[in-house]
């Protein structure tokens, strides 16, 4: 950021209507696309149902890109909800130019724009309260600091940061090169690349090295020749050509607007949403945080929606703290010197990037902080406490000095005493500033990803792993101060968690192979298949179950997981550990139920003893190992299906019953791997001794034991008692008792055998089985009385109470 004219967001002024907003740019902005007096532009931001939900994506680390563009799909507005913004814009006669999968940017009459801003402030004729982006609302100034001649320590390179940030120097070119964005305000001729490799001995850039893209129409040619703003594309893209010749680059160029700088973001989002290249996003503009002004808050919301979608998309945003120190609101047109933080580097979102003194002995580091000779301005390290973004929970472990989010997370060199020279036209220049910091911390963080075979897309947001790794993941600046903070050992506000070892901080990233088997299977081989996130490449394979091992060699390792053998039935823990490296690993898991054993099943019925009106069946089905799938059930009366349901396990069920009738429960139950098993039941609702057909000689006698209340009986020789049930097995209700005889068992007029009725003491309710049968039928049943004693019995009494017909 410039440090002789303060960098901010300026407001422009916008109380009147948006009828005034015809789209004049300052002399620092690009040009955009053609416009007239009567014309503006503006962006539409559509949300999803839930916005939470890209912020949610967001902050969620260890996605593969399938999964992470996955769950990008279900965040993206509505279809519905985009076709009524259309149809809205539409009826105000407005034009849409371009569409994003969040935005559409439309242009019209200024009468029309102020019209939609009327519909958009609520939920009116534009769905999903989305957010109207003016063309000319705020406006954002400042670049790095330059002079012609380097200071006295010699300006730094690629090879000196890659050293000093624990950076590898490997990435793959051409169409599969990584890509580091940037976001421009200003204009730049390229070919100023093409010199400064050949001015540093580096390769010339390739047709794919640098890639600029228009944003509504802006001119990415256009060079600012009054205040030199389009040095900061120079130090932007040379910077980190040094760092990695073979990393691509993509510059989106943008108007000085609003609208300019938040549709930039939203194009880099979708270019990560359609294309697996961008890793990194590097932005050295900023403002400080300014809460009393509606112009900036609207602006800082409309940012912070645009950075949730590229970060949610898999973008690492980096972002300069600022070069002014703590007092980053001033002293610039009057406001006083106020100790306040940079946006866009205060968004939660976003890996703000302080400075430091670098050098490459050692190398040693301390805060970047002084007096700036020339004006006698003060140049340092922009940091401190944001007074709009409450602490994010990563910050949990920050010894808190307020409620709010605190700045820098990290540092990189951005000191004069350790400048990089860039070639910009005809001159070389030594440019320092936390605008070299943000470049080059985004092309390390590429780097290091790439050289481990991360090049299909990048990983998001990375402040967990930043603020969860151990201590020797950075080095820790203890000296130095930015105004009104300090260096001090741990986090500090001048330089964060300090300079960082990129290749211990990418450790802590969540690149574990995605381990993908079937959770539930009966064989006991086991044959895993693995997702690499963001299409890491792995030389060599592991596999096994329970606690993976450390890392070993790759040597003899195949090059595709291999299957697991498991010895018996349960629960495992399946790891694949793909090899980076000779001696480099990472380990995946996932958990797999192997299991062969149908799900146990317990039946119980019972039907009302006195009248038989109900029968009630209640089946537990439990597996121990899979668990149950499902459950099917189903009664049957006399042999005929009454009722079937199906349940996800236990379960209940009352029945109207009949008499005389033969019930079964029938439950059929599988598990989760597909192990079934059956169980029946059966139940009778006895025949009552009215159901029977008598012949002379019984009598019906009440009895308080008897079902139903009253039994028949005889003592009658050749008297009977006649029955027609269905069933296999048939069983005699009756009351046994001393007097009780023998009687002659006929089933379809066929005698079967005679019985003896003899009991010591009177047993009501007794079942005495009849006949029993292997098939089910209708059975005509005959009971005589013989008229003799059995063994012990003192009388030839028959007493038949009623049937159970199974």
């Amino acid at each position: 950021m410039h440090a002789r004219t303060k960098s901010g967001l300026r407001s422009a002024a916008v109380t009147a209507a948006l009828l005034a907003l015809t789209g004049a740019l300052p002399a620092t902005a690009l040009a955009s696309g053609p416009a007239s007096a009567a014309q503006v532009s503006a962006t539409l931001l559509l949300r999803s149902p839930d916005a939470r939900g890209t912020e949610a994506l967001a902050a969620t680390t260890g996605l593969s890109r399938t999964e992470r563009m996955r769950r990008l799909a279900t965040t993206l507005p509505l279809a519905a909800t985009k076709t009524a913004a259309r149809a809205a814009v539409g009826a105000l006669g407005l034009t849409v130019d371009n569409a994003t999968p969040w935005s559409l940017v439309v242009h019209g009459p200024a009468s029309a724009v102020a019209a939609l801003v009327a519909s958009g402030s609520g939920s009116g004729s534009v769905t999903s309260a989305p957010t109207l982006v003016p063309e000319a609302a705020m406006v954002v100034t400042g670049g790095p600091t330059g002079i012609l001649q380097p200071r006295a320590l010699r300006p730094l390179t690629g090879a000196d940061f890659r050293a000093a940030y624990g950076a590898s120097n490997a990435a793959p070119t051409g169409p599969n090169a990584p890509v580091v964005a940037t976001l421009q305000l200003a204009g730049w001729n390229p070919a100023d690349l093409t010199n400064f490799a050949a001015a540093n001995g580096l390769p010339a850039p390739g047709p794919t090295t640098f890639t600029p893209i228009s944003i509504d129409g802006a001119n990415p040619g256009l060079i600012d020749t009054v205040n030199d703003s389009s040095i900061e594309v120079a130090l932007d893209q040379e910077s980190i050509y040094s760092v990695n010749p073979a990393v691509a680059q993509r510059a989106y160029f943008a108007a000085n607007t609003a609208m300019g700088v938040v549709d930039a973001i939203e194009a880099v989002a979708t270019d990560a949403y359609t294309s697996s290249s961008i890793v990194a996003l590097s932005t050295s503009w900023g403002s400080c945080e300014m809460p009393g002004d509606k112009d900036f808050l609207d602006f800082m919301t409309a940012v912070h929606t645009a950075l949730a979608d590229a970060v949610a998309a898999g973008v690492t945003v980096f972002a300069a703290s600022g070069d002014a120190g703590s007092a980053d609101c001033g002293p610039v047109a009057g406001q006083p010197s106020t100790n306040a933080v940079d946006f866009p580097a205060s968004d939660p979102l976003v890996v703000a990037v302080g400075g430091t003194n670098l050098d490459t002995v050692g190398p040693v580091e301390t805060a970047w902080g002084n007096v700036d000779t020339p004006d006698a301005s003060f140049q340092g390290s922009g940091g401190g406490v944001s007074v709009l973004f409450p602490r994010p929970a990563y910050q949990a472990g920050v010894a808190a000095t307020s409620a709010f989010r605190e700045v820098p997370d990290i540092a990189a060199d951005a000191s004069d005493k350790s400048p990089f020279r860039v070639t910009y036209g005809s001159q070389t220049y030594s440019v320092w500033g936390t605008s070299l910091a943000a470049p080059i911390s985004a092309a390390l963080l590429t780097t290091e990803l790439a050289s481990r075979g991360l090049t299909n897309g990048g990983v998001g947001d990375i402040h967990t792993a930043l603020y969860s790794a151990p201590s020797t993941s950075f080095r820790d600046i203890t000296a130095g101060t930015n105004g009104a903070y300090a260096a001090a050992p741990g986090y500090d506000m001048v330089t964060g968690l300090g300079a960082v070892n990129w290749h211990a901080v990418v450790d802590q990233l969540s690149l574990a192979p995605v381990v993908h088997a079937p959770a539930y299977q009966k064989n006991r081989t086991i044959i895993p298949t693995v997702t690499a996130p963001g299409g890491q490449s792995f030389i060599g394979w592991a596999t096994g179950t329970g606690t993976p091992p450390a890392c070993s060699t790759a040597t003899g390792r195949p090059t595709t997981p291999a299957s697991v053998t498991v010895p018996a039935d349960g629960v495992y823990t399946v790891w694949a550990e793909g090899y980076l490296g000779y001696q480099r690993c990472v380990t995946g898991v996932t958990t797999v139920v192997v299991d062969n054993g149908a799900p146990a099943v317990s039946l119980s019925a019972k039907a009302s003893s006195a009248s038989g009106k109900h029968v009630k069946y209640s089946w537990a089905v439990s597996d121990k190992l899979s668990g149950v799938s499902g459950v099917d059930a189903s009664v049957l009366r006399n042999g005929k299906k009454i009722w079937s349901g199906h349940t996800a396990g236990s379960g209940t069920i009352t029945l109207k019953g009949q008499l005389g009738s033969s019930y079964q429960l029938v439950v059929a139950a599988t598990d989760n791997v597909g192990n079934a098993t059956t169980a029946k039941h059966l139940l009778a609702v006895a025949y009552d001794d009215k159901s029977f057909t008598f012949s002379t000689g019984w009598s019906r006698v009440t009895s308080h034991a008897a079902f139903g209340g009253k039994l028949v009986k005889s003592a009658k020789p050749g008297a009977t008692a006649h029955l027609k049930a269905y069933g296999s097995t048939f069983s005699l209700l009756t009351t046994t008792c001393s007097a009780c005889g023998i009687v002659e068992v006929f089933v379809d007029g066929k005698h079967v055998h005679d019985i003896s009725l003899f009991s010591k003491g009177s047993k009501p309710q007794r079942a005495v089985k009849l006949f029993t049968s292997s098939s089910a039928k209708l059975r005509s049943i005959t009971l005589v009385v013989k008229g003799t004693k059995g063994p012990g019995s003192k009388g030839v009494t028959l007493n038949v109470d009623g049937l159970l017909a199974l």
